[in-house]
Protein backbone atom coordinates (compact mmCIF):
# COMPACT_ATOMS: atom_id res chain seq x y z
CA UNK A 1 0.00 0.00 0.00
CA UNK A 2 1.22 3.59 -1.08
CA UNK A 3 1.70 5.25 2.24
CA UNK A 4 2.67 8.76 1.29
CA UNK A 5 1.33 9.31 -1.71
CA UNK A 6 4.14 8.72 -3.97
CA UNK A 7 4.56 5.58 -4.42
CA UNK A 8 6.72 4.22 -1.43
CA UNK A 9 5.09 1.03 0.62
CA UNK A 10 5.87 -0.21 4.37
CA UNK A 11 7.03 -2.99 2.71
CA UNK A 12 10.14 -0.79 1.42
CA UNK A 13 10.60 2.00 4.64
CA UNK A 14 11.08 -1.66 5.99
CA UNK A 15 13.76 -2.53 3.78
CA UNK A 16 15.41 0.49 3.73
CA UNK A 17 15.77 -0.13 7.92
CA UNK A 18 17.44 -3.17 7.59
CA UNK A 19 19.43 -2.94 4.68
CA UNK A 20 20.57 0.98 4.64
CA UNK A 21 19.62 1.85 1.14
CA UNK A 22 16.26 1.77 -1.05
CA UNK A 23 16.08 2.30 -4.58
CA UNK A 24 13.07 3.87 -5.60
CA UNK A 25 11.91 3.76 -9.54
CA UNK A 26 10.26 6.78 -11.65
CA UNK A 27 10.30 9.15 -8.93
CA UNK A 28 11.31 11.44 -11.89
CA UNK A 29 10.26 10.71 -15.62
CA UNK A 30 12.69 10.56 -18.37
CA UNK A 31 12.65 14.19 -19.42
CA UNK A 32 12.87 15.73 -16.30
CA UNK A 33 16.25 14.27 -16.10
CA UNK A 34 17.41 15.06 -19.38
CA UNK A 35 16.54 18.50 -18.75
CA UNK A 36 18.26 18.35 -15.48
CA UNK A 37 21.19 16.88 -17.51
CA UNK A 38 21.95 18.90 -19.46
CA UNK A 39 21.97 22.27 -17.44
CA UNK A 40 24.81 20.62 -15.72
CA UNK A 41 26.34 19.59 -19.75
CA UNK A 42 26.42 23.81 -20.32
CA UNK A 43 28.73 23.93 -16.94
CA UNK A 44 30.90 20.79 -17.48
CA UNK A 45 34.68 21.07 -18.58
CA UNK A 46 36.03 19.24 -21.01
CA UNK A 47 37.07 16.08 -18.52
CA UNK A 48 33.20 15.60 -16.88
CA UNK A 49 34.74 16.00 -13.85
CA UNK A 50 31.94 16.90 -10.97
CA UNK A 51 30.34 20.01 -10.32
CA UNK A 52 28.77 20.90 -6.64
CA UNK A 53 26.14 23.43 -5.40
CA UNK A 54 24.93 24.73 -8.74
CA UNK A 55 21.76 25.37 -7.01
CA UNK A 56 23.31 28.12 -5.51
CA UNK A 57 23.83 30.32 -8.83
CA UNK A 58 27.86 29.47 -8.90
CA UNK A 59 29.96 26.59 -9.45
CA UNK A 60 33.79 26.60 -8.85
CA UNK A 61 36.16 24.35 -10.35
CA UNK A 62 39.61 23.57 -8.45
CA UNK A 63 42.54 24.00 -10.62
CA UNK A 64 46.55 24.31 -10.30
CA UNK A 65 48.62 26.47 -11.60
CA UNK A 66 51.96 26.02 -13.33
CA UNK A 67 53.91 25.81 -10.10
CA UNK A 68 51.38 23.38 -8.51
CA UNK A 69 49.42 25.30 -6.51
CA UNK A 70 46.05 25.35 -5.59
CA UNK A 71 43.50 28.00 -7.28
CA UNK A 72 40.03 28.12 -7.82
CA UNK A 73 38.08 29.15 -10.90
CA UNK A 74 34.53 30.49 -10.08
CA UNK A 75 31.56 30.69 -12.72
CA UNK A 76 28.24 31.82 -11.90
CA UNK A 77 25.02 30.12 -13.12
CA UNK A 78 22.45 31.28 -15.14
CA UNK A 79 19.25 31.68 -13.00
CA UNK A 80 17.02 29.42 -14.97
CA UNK A 81 19.32 26.54 -14.05
CA UNK A 82 20.01 27.05 -10.90
CA UNK A 83 16.49 27.31 -10.55
CA UNK A 84 16.18 24.44 -12.91
CA UNK A 85 17.99 22.17 -9.91
CA UNK A 86 17.02 23.31 -7.13
CA UNK A 87 13.59 22.50 -8.27
CA UNK A 88 14.32 18.86 -8.84
CA UNK A 89 16.22 18.99 -5.25
CA UNK A 90 13.11 20.25 -3.67
CA UNK A 91 11.01 18.33 -5.58
CA UNK A 92 8.13 17.72 -3.26
CA UNK A 93 8.01 13.66 -4.25
CA UNK A 94 11.51 13.47 -2.82
CA UNK A 95 10.36 15.36 0.39
CA UNK A 96 7.87 13.20 1.12
CA UNK A 97 9.63 9.98 0.79
CA UNK A 98 12.93 11.55 2.78
CA UNK A 99 10.68 12.47 6.03
CA UNK A 100 9.09 9.14 5.66
CA UNK A 101 12.53 7.59 5.97
CA UNK A 102 13.73 9.89 8.79
CA UNK A 103 10.80 10.03 10.67
CA UNK A 104 11.50 13.60 10.77
CA UNK A 105 11.33 16.96 8.69
CA UNK A 106 14.21 16.73 6.19
CA UNK A 107 16.25 19.66 5.01
CA UNK A 108 19.08 20.19 2.20
CA UNK A 109 22.53 20.39 2.81
CA UNK A 110 24.65 20.39 -0.90
CA UNK A 111 24.79 18.50 -4.01
CA UNK A 112 26.83 17.25 -6.53
CA UNK A 113 26.89 15.93 -9.89
CA UNK A 114 28.77 12.99 -11.26
CA UNK A 115 28.97 12.21 -14.96
CA UNK A 116 31.02 10.01 -15.26
CA UNK A 117 30.84 10.60 -19.15
CA UNK A 118 31.97 7.96 -21.32
CA UNK A 119 35.40 8.13 -22.59
CA UNK A 120 36.85 10.20 -20.31
CA UNK A 121 39.42 9.82 -17.72
CA UNK A 122 36.35 10.40 -14.93
CA UNK A 123 34.62 7.70 -16.50
CA UNK A 124 37.50 5.45 -15.18
CA UNK A 125 37.24 6.30 -11.78
CA UNK A 126 35.97 3.84 -8.97
CA UNK A 127 34.98 4.95 -5.71
CA UNK A 128 36.61 3.04 -2.90
CA UNK A 129 34.23 1.73 -0.51
CA UNK A 130 33.13 4.51 1.83
CA UNK A 131 30.76 6.10 4.46
CA UNK A 132 28.98 9.22 3.01
CA UNK A 133 28.87 10.33 7.11
CA UNK A 134 32.77 10.19 7.59
CA UNK A 135 32.60 13.74 5.80
CA UNK A 136 29.79 15.64 7.62
CA UNK A 137 30.03 13.22 11.03
CA UNK A 138 26.62 14.29 11.74
CA UNK A 139 24.92 12.16 14.63
CA UNK A 140 24.00 8.86 13.87
CA UNK A 141 20.69 8.86 11.62
CA UNK A 142 20.61 11.83 10.65
CA UNK A 143 22.16 11.88 7.78
CA UNK A 144 20.76 10.30 4.24
CA UNK A 145 21.35 11.39 0.38
CA UNK A 146 19.27 11.31 -2.63
CA UNK A 147 20.70 10.00 -5.68
CA UNK A 148 19.09 10.68 -8.61
CA UNK A 149 19.85 8.50 -11.72
CA UNK A 150 20.43 11.18 -14.48
CA UNK A 151 20.99 7.86 -16.77
CA UNK A 152 20.22 4.26 -16.77
CA UNK A 153 23.16 2.76 -14.53
CA UNK A 154 24.67 -0.55 -14.62
CA UNK A 155 27.55 -2.53 -13.77
CA UNK A 156 29.30 -2.24 -17.10
CA UNK A 157 28.89 1.44 -16.90
CA UNK A 158 30.21 1.88 -13.70
CA UNK A 159 27.35 1.62 -11.29
CA UNK A 160 27.19 1.12 -7.57
CA UNK A 161 27.70 -1.60 -4.93
CA UNK A 162 26.34 -1.81 -1.69
CA UNK A 163 26.77 -3.56 1.76
CA UNK A 164 23.46 -4.05 3.02
CA UNK A 165 23.37 -3.61 6.39
CA UNK A 166 26.75 -1.85 6.81
CA UNK A 167 24.72 1.22 8.08
CA UNK A 168 24.28 -0.61 11.56
CA UNK A 169 28.26 0.48 12.10
CA UNK A 170 29.52 3.62 13.74
CA UNK A 171 31.68 5.62 11.03
CA UNK A 172 34.74 3.06 10.83
CA UNK A 173 38.46 3.78 10.61
CA UNK A 174 39.21 5.03 6.92
CA UNK A 175 41.99 6.49 4.62
CA UNK A 176 41.41 9.90 3.86
CA UNK A 177 41.76 10.55 0.01
CA UNK A 178 40.76 13.73 -1.71
CA UNK A 179 36.97 13.06 -3.17
CA UNK A 180 36.30 16.45 -5.29
CA UNK A 181 38.27 16.87 -8.34
CA UNK A 182 40.93 14.71 -7.27
CA UNK A 183 42.90 14.00 -10.47
CA UNK A 184 41.62 11.44 -12.87
CA UNK A 185 42.80 7.99 -12.32
CA UNK A 186 42.33 8.53 -8.48
CA UNK A 187 40.24 6.32 -6.84
CA UNK A 188 37.54 8.55 -4.54
CA UNK A 189 36.48 7.94 -1.44
CA UNK A 190 37.34 7.61 2.43
CA UNK A 191 38.42 4.11 1.80
CA UNK A 192 36.79 2.09 4.98
CA UNK A 193 38.31 -1.70 5.30
CA UNK A 194 35.03 -3.70 5.23
CA UNK A 195 34.23 -6.07 8.18
CA UNK A 196 34.20 -9.46 7.02
CA UNK A 197 30.25 -9.74 7.81
CA UNK A 198 29.30 -7.80 4.97
CA UNK A 199 28.90 -8.90 1.09
CA UNK A 200 28.79 -6.73 -1.59
CA UNK A 201 25.47 -6.34 -3.75
CA UNK A 202 25.90 -4.29 -7.27
CA UNK A 203 22.70 -2.11 -8.02
CA UNK A 204 21.34 -1.04 -11.43
CA UNK A 205 18.52 0.81 -12.07
CA UNK A 206 16.94 3.37 -14.19
CA UNK A 207 16.75 6.95 -15.47
CA UNK A 208 14.74 8.46 -12.85
CA UNK A 209 14.95 6.20 -10.25
CA UNK A 210 16.52 7.66 -6.74
CA UNK A 211 19.06 5.48 -4.28
CA UNK A 212 18.30 7.16 -1.38
CA UNK A 213 21.22 5.62 1.23
CA UNK A 214 21.74 6.18 5.13
CA UNK A 215 24.77 8.14 5.98
CA UNK A 216 26.79 4.88 7.23
CA UNK A 217 25.96 2.99 4.30
CA UNK A 218 29.03 1.36 2.98
CA UNK A 219 28.95 1.93 -0.71
CA UNK A 220 31.45 2.52 -3.42
CA UNK A 221 31.27 2.28 -7.66
CA UNK A 222 32.55 0.41 -10.73
CA UNK A 223 34.49 1.97 -13.23
CA UNK A 224 32.94 2.75 -16.47
CA UNK A 225 34.92 1.00 -19.06
CA UNK A 226 31.41 1.27 -21.70
CA UNK A 227 30.33 3.82 -24.27
CA UNK A 228 26.95 4.76 -21.77
CA UNK A 229 27.29 7.25 -19.16
CA UNK A 230 25.66 7.27 -16.35
CA UNK A 231 25.09 10.48 -14.92
CA UNK A 232 23.99 10.49 -11.20
CA UNK A 233 23.19 14.02 -9.22
CA UNK A 234 24.24 13.06 -5.10
CA UNK A 235 22.17 15.16 -2.84
CA UNK A 236 23.03 14.72 0.95
CA UNK A 237 20.06 15.91 2.88
CA UNK A 238 19.33 15.90 6.69
CA UNK A 239 16.89 15.71 9.52
CA UNK A 240 16.34 19.11 11.14
CA UNK A 241 18.81 20.31 12.85
CA UNK A 242 21.92 18.33 11.40
CA UNK A 243 24.23 21.00 11.39
CA UNK A 244 23.78 21.44 15.43
CA UNK A 245 25.42 18.34 16.26
CA UNK A 246 29.26 18.67 18.16
CA UNK A 247 30.69 17.27 15.52
CA UNK A 248 29.69 18.10 12.52
CA UNK A 249 31.54 19.44 9.79
CA UNK A 250 30.30 21.93 7.06
CA UNK A 251 33.22 21.60 4.67
CA UNK A 252 35.32 24.25 3.11
CA UNK A 253 34.48 23.13 -0.22
CA UNK A 254 30.82 21.75 0.20
CA UNK A 255 29.50 24.34 2.79
CA UNK A 256 27.04 21.98 3.96
CA UNK A 257 24.26 24.58 4.97
CA UNK A 258 20.48 23.53 6.21
CA UNK A 259 18.50 25.24 3.54
CA UNK A 260 14.95 24.66 4.35
CA UNK A 261 12.76 22.61 2.15
CA UNK A 262 9.23 22.31 3.98
CA UNK A 263 8.10 25.95 2.65
CA UNK A 264 8.43 25.35 -0.95
CA UNK A 265 10.52 27.82 -1.84
CA UNK A 266 11.00 28.44 -5.09
CA UNK A 267 15.19 28.88 -5.00
CA UNK A 268 18.18 27.49 -2.74
CA UNK A 269 18.57 31.44 -1.94
CA UNK A 270 15.75 32.19 -0.41
CA UNK A 271 15.77 28.45 0.88
CA UNK A 272 18.79 28.73 3.06
CA UNK A 273 17.35 32.07 4.52
CA UNK A 274 13.94 30.92 5.74
CA UNK A 275 12.66 32.52 8.66
CA UNK A 276 12.02 29.45 10.67
CA UNK A 277 15.71 29.10 10.91
CA UNK A 278 16.69 32.41 12.19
Amino acid sequence: MDICGCGLTSVQVQLYKENGYLVVPDVFVPAECGAVLRVYERYAKPDFRGIMNLERGFVEYQEQDADGNEKVERREVLADDSLAVWSMISDHRLVKILGILQLAEVVHLQSMVLFKRAGTSYALQAWNPHQDNAYPQADYGMYITGNIALEDHTVENGGMYIYPGSHKEPILPSVKVKSFHEKSGKSPGHCVEVPSRYQAVDLEFKKGSVLFLHGNVIHGSRSNESERSRAMLLVPYGTLGISKGKNFVPGRIAQRKEACLACGHESWKKAVRCRRFT
